[in-house]
C-alpha cells in the first residue's frame, strides 16, 4: 500500500511540474489548486480511519483555509504601503 501511495502523489507533482513547464506559472498554478489535485490525500485517509476522523479533519482544515485567508488579506493590504517585517508582523498578530 505504501508503494501505491508513494507513486500516486509522485505521479500528482509530477503531472503538476509538466503542466507548469508547458503552460507557464498561471494555469500551472489553477491546475495544481483544483480539487482534483487532493483526491488521492482523502482516498488514503479513509483507508485509514473512520468517518468521524475524516469529518473533524475536513473541518479543521476549512477553519485553517479561513484563518490563511485573513492572514494573506492582512497581508496584502499591508504590503502594498509597508516592508517585509512589518507586514508580516501585523498579519501574524491578527
Amino acid at each position: 500500500m505504501l508503494g501505491v501511495k508513494l507513486v500516486l502523489t509522485a505521479g500528482i507533482v509530477v503531472s503538476a511540474s509538466v503542466v507548469v513547464e508547458r503552460s507557464g506559472p498561471l494555469l500551472g498554478a489553477l491546475v495544481v489548486t483544483l480539487p482534483v489535485t487532493v483526491w488521492p490525500a482523502y482516498v488514503f485517509l479513509s483507508l485509514d480511519h473512520n468517518a468521524d476522523y475524516i469529518a473533524a479533519s475536513a473541518q479543521s482544515g476549512l477553519a485553517v483555509n479561513a484563518a490563511s485567508a485573513v492572514f494573506m488579506l492582512i497581508y496584502l493590504v499591508m504590503a502594498q504601503t509597508r516592508g517585509l517585517v512589518i507586514s508580516l508582523i501585523v498579519a501574524i498578530s491578527c
